[in-house]
């Protein structure tokens, strides 16, 4: 792929890509506290995988959540279902929290939708 465009402070990039593919519907805001949301990711590079929990709290541009995520998962898809049935983008996993002597398995920090859109648009 070729990068487009890289936000370092955010933790996001964008990379064109020579193959095609569907597009991912976004969602037009924040999810709440407490929203049950699924992250899909390739933890460890070995295969997809999709993790359940919930919005936790937010952050400037982050969003922390309590799905499990581990190394691989990073710039995986955050997904809310809406309750029209539609699943929609609400964020890009950034990267699982830790603590001074291990990670944290089951807490993530998220880049959310409203900060992708910003990123997009600017």
């Amino acid at each position: 792929g070729t990068v487009v465009k890289v936000d370092r402070s955010v933790d996001l990039a964008l990379i064109l890509l020579p193959i095609p593919l569907e597009a991912i519907q976004t969602a037009s805001e924040r999810p709440r506290i407490d929203s049950e949301i699924v992250v899909v990711g390739y933890p460890y590079n070995i295969a997809q995988y999709a993790t359940v929990g919930h919005v936790q709290a937010f952050d400037g541009y982050s969003m922390f959540i309590s799905a499990p995520i581990v190394p691989g998962n990073s710039g995986g898809g955050v997904f809310m279902q809406l309750p029209d049935g539609e699943w929609v983008l609400v964020g890009v996993v950034s990267q699982v929290l830790a603590t001074m002597f291990s990670p944290i398995p089951h807490m993530g920090k998220v880049v959310d939708i409203t900060t992708i859109r910003k990123f997009l648009n600017g």
